[in-house]
Order: C-alpha cells, then structure tokens, then sequence
C-alpha cells in the first residue's frame, strides 16, 4: 500500500519574515510572484493523470511538488516542473486550444464534449428567450383583477434577479438556477472560488424566492396556506404567469414558477382542458402542428417500400397515420444530417433498415404500435410526442458502451455515438427554442437566414505537417471540407506565429453545423480525412 507520508513530506519552513523590515517584505512579494507555480503545476498534473493514471511516478512527483508549492505562501517553499514534466500535448476537456489538444477518452473528457455541443449549437438560445408563448390551462378567468399588482410583483423580482446575475458575471437565469455557469466574472475563475460561488448564488436565489413567495400570500386566507386553492389564489398564480409569458421575448421567465405548486394545481384541476390536450407541452403542440402542415402541403417524404414492409405485420394501437408521420419527419431528419443510407457502401452512415427499425421499436415501447393483437389503444398519441420520445432515446445510447447498447436492443446499430449527437443538437433545439429546422419550411424561414457565417475556427497545423504549409495542401483540403459539408464557402489561411490554421466559411446551417463537426475531431482523424477526404 502507498505510504503518502513517503511522497508528501513535510517542507523545512524558513524564517523569511523575522525582520519586518519594508525590503525584506518587497523582496518577499517578488520572490512569491516568482517563484508562485502552483497553477502550472495543478495543470500539469491534470494533464499527465488522464495520458498515464494518477498513479503513475510522473504524476506522483507533481503531487508532491503540488503538495510543497500549495504552502508556498506560508512556508517560503517553492518547487517548479522539470522539463520532461510539462505535457507536450493537454485533453481537450481543458481548453488549451494555443497548445496541442487531443479527445480525451475518460469521463470528464466526455462530459465535457456533451456540454460543449450544447453550449455550441445552443448558445444564442440560452442566452434568449425567443418565441415564448402561453399555455392556454394556466389561464384561469378573472386573472386581469391581479395583474397590476403582478407587474409589480414581476418587476421586484426581475430587477433583484439581474443585480445578482450581474454581481457574479453570470450570463443567465437558466445557469443560476441550474448551478452549471457557462462563464463567471474574471474574480472567480479559481476553482475554490467557482466551488463557493455556487452556494452563494444559491443562498441569494432562495432568499429571493422565499421572499417573492410571501408577498405573493399577503392578504390571501388562511385556507389558500393550507394547499386549499381558493378562486383568488388561483387567479393571482395565473396572472404572475400571464405577465410574464404573454411577452414574445421576455428577459426571464423564473418569476411565476416560485409558485410552481399553484400553477401545478391549476393544470390539474382544469379537467376540461386536461382531456382535450393530455399532459402535452406548449412546445410538444407546436412541433404537432408543424408537423401535420408539413404532412399536409406534401413536404414529407413519402414512405418507401423498406418502410412499408416494416409496418405491414404490426398491430397500431394508435391512428397509422401519427406512426407513419413519424417515420417520414424522423427520415427527412436523418437525410438532412446525412446520417443514413439505402446501402451499406457507406460505412460511416446508418443503414436505413436499421434506423426505420430502431423508429418501431420505440414506438413499440412507447405504445404506438405492437405485435400481439388486443392491447389497449394509447389514450394520447401524437407524432410529436414520438418524435420527441425518438430523441431521448438515442441521446441515452452515447452514454452507454457498446455491449450495453446491444444488451437492450434486438439489432445492431451501427455508429450509433453519432445518432445519439445529432438527436442530442435536435432535441435541444426543439426544447430550448420550439424550433425544429426540418419543418421549418414556411413559418420560420422569414426569420432564420438561409445562409450564415461560421464563426472562425482554428485547427492546429500539425495535421498538416511541417510548417510552412505547401498552397496545394491547403487548396486540397478546403475541396474536402466544402464536399463533404456541403458549404458554400470554405477558406483555409496559415497563421505561422501560432502555429494554427485558420477556418472560415459560409453556407447552409445544416452544413456549417458539419462542417463544425469534422473540424473538432482528434487529430489523427482530421489530419486523415484532409488527406484523403474520407472519414472512418
């Protein structure tokens, strides 16, 4: 058993301030900033520990220089890295992107690479709120009587909001509530800090809604504290919501849900509008809408023969019609993100047959369809609800190994990482702004540009090879990524100085997205793909 006694031994503390002279304490204040390598030293253990293992010699003897340089300040002892201990290259779960990157293979490398597509094809969505609107059964009638009062009450809590999202240098209210900061201000970027900031901002947002929540009782009977939801209780909770959903754009949205427990006894207490639109969100009865427009005006793909074929021996326990809806909105998806095929001569897609029977065998498990006679009808169907149950499903598959995605599924499902990336960006978009691009054939094209810019992207210029880069390399490999994205426009330039290569392009957002993609895979892969233009 290691004997940590042997590694971290106590340093030799030197009297270096017995004389409190003011140069004895100047030349203090210097050695320290010299001679302060903890930083350093805390990233390079990081680094060599996901390579090699915690265990190994080189990363024990950075723990114990990390062990002797955290005392630095108290003991005057310092120790720095040798030259063989700074890593050549760093995960990229830390972000060093003007050093030499590679995918990490360990948890916090693939937690990191799930938030970061979030972050990537989600940013200017969390950040704004766009297209909000109202569910019709948290409006209860007579709620105009508090809406004054609830503007009031709106605005206290938004400004109060604000000031603690600004004090703190967060970016949004989702991220406060959440505890997950995209980024914090410059004061808290220590870790310790990043650790305690959490629970400060939470003590702040519980304060804020304790108090919100008794202003929101003042005057109200005692029977309404007692969970008996009485006429004015719930007309007050509808009108905080209303207030707030009612703007197209608003800044926050949090303030009404601090009576969430009342705003959840209205919906279920609305049996009327209850039966009429099942437990479906707002944004579930949107995509509904589009989807049976789109179905409607022919911009779906007709089901083909393979289709057919894998219905033909199914019972529906549902209309046929939301099943095969399903199928050519899912199909439509998959073209668009180039991510199936009719044969199997192109191995980095997902057979088409594979992809319509993982589509039925959700739909099975969600109730839509079986293959034994006499089950129950499903009460609420819809193709968005399938849609949607699609998604989560295939997000679950990238966290799971690949004996543990053919433990729960009947068949193969080749690349299967991929399906569940591309499920996890659509399934944000939908959830997080109400919009899935598929079908945004009429409603949303006024809005969304059909071309953008792509944000500069830089690679390093190793996978190129030796530096400077030959023209015809770089003219060859702009060819690859604009065939293989299907941009409009790619440009590659070569930023000596840093070592780097710079990516800029325009063109359809399916494409950019991509082209994005190929542009962050490990070296190795990318450095083959620009010399070949085939992806494994």
């Amino acid at each position: 058993m290691l004997n940590t006694t042997d590694i971290f031994s106590a340093p030799t503390v030197s009297d270096f301030l017995s004389h409190s002279r003011t140069e004895e304490i100047a030349n203090f204040i210097v050695s320290y900033i010299k001679n302060d390598t903890i930083s350093s030293i805390a990233s390079a253990h990081l680094a060599w520990s996901d390579q090699l293992s915690i265990h190994d010699p080189v990363c024990l003897e950075i723990a114990r220089k990390h062990a002797v340089a955290v005392d630095f300040a108290k003991t005057g002892v310092s120790e720095r890295l040798a030259f063989r201990e700074n890593p050549g290259r760093f995960p990229d779960f830390m972000e060093r992107f003007w050093k030499k990157k590679y995918r990490s293979k360990k948890s916090l490398g693939k937690m990191y690479r799930v938030s970061r597509d979030f972050e990537t094809d989600n940013r200017a969505s969390i950040l704004q709120y766009h297209n909000v609107e109202l569910d019709r059964a948290l409006v209860v009638d007579g709620w105009q009587k508090f809406e004054q009062s609830a503007l009031a009450a709106r605005n206290e809590y938004n400004n109060t909001l604000r000031t603690i999202l600004q004090t703190y240098g967060v970016s949004h209210e989702t991220e406060a509530f959440g505890g997950s900061f995209i980024k914090l201000h410059s004061r808290f970027r220590e870790r310790r800090d990043r650790a305690e900031i959490v629970d400060v901002i939470h003590k702040w947002l519980k304060e804020l809604v304790e108090r919100t929540r008794k202003r929101f009782y003042e005057g109200a009977p005692a029977s309404a504290l007692c969970n008996d939801i009485v006429s004015d209780i719930t007309k007050k909770a509808s009108a905080w919501y209303v207030v707030t959903y009612r703007e197209s754009d608003p800044e926050f949205l949090s303030f009404p849900w601090v009576v969430s427990d009342i705003l959840g006894n209205i919906r279920i207490l609305e049996p009327k509008i209850t039966d009429q639109i099942g437990s479906a969100a707002p944004f579930v009865l949107k995509l509904e809408e589009l989807i049976v427009e789109n179905a409607r005006y022919g911009i779906l793909p007709r089901l083909n023969s393979d289709a057919e074929f894998v219905l033909r021996p199914l019972h529906f326990l549902s209309d046929r019609s939301i099943v095969e809806r399903v199928i050519s909105v899912l199909t439509k998806w998959a073209d668009e993100e180039r991510l199936i095929t009719t044969t199997h001569a192109e191995g980095r897609f997902l057979y088409y047959k594979t992809f319509l029977k993982l589509i039925l065998y959700i739909a099975e498990s969600e109730g839509y369809v079986s293959r034994n006679p006499g089950l129950p009808v499903k009460r609420y169907a819809s193709s968005a609800e399938l849609c949607i149950a699609f998604f989560k499903y295939c997000m679950k598959l990238r966290f799971l190994s690949k004996a543990e995605v053919k433990s729960i599924l009947p068949f193969d499902v080749y690349n299967d990482r991929w399906l569940a990336k591309i499920a996890l960006i659509a399934f944000h978009s939908i959830a997080v702004t109400g919009i899935f691009p598929t079908l945004c054939n009429q409603e949303f094209m006024d809005d969304a540009p059909e071309i953008v810019d792509m944000k500069v992207v830089s690679i390093d210029s190793s996978v190129f090879g030796p530096s400077p880069i030959e023209e015809s390399k770089l003219r060859n490999a702009e060819s690859a990524l604009q065939k293989y994205s299907e941009a409009e426009y790619v440009a590659l330039r070569e930023n000596c100085q840093r070592k780097k290569v710079i990516v800029d392009a325009y063109g359809a957002l399916p494409a950019i997205r991509r082209l994005r993609r190929i542009l962050v895979k490990e070296a190795t892969i990318l450095e083959n793909f620009l010399k070949t233009g085939e992806l494994p």
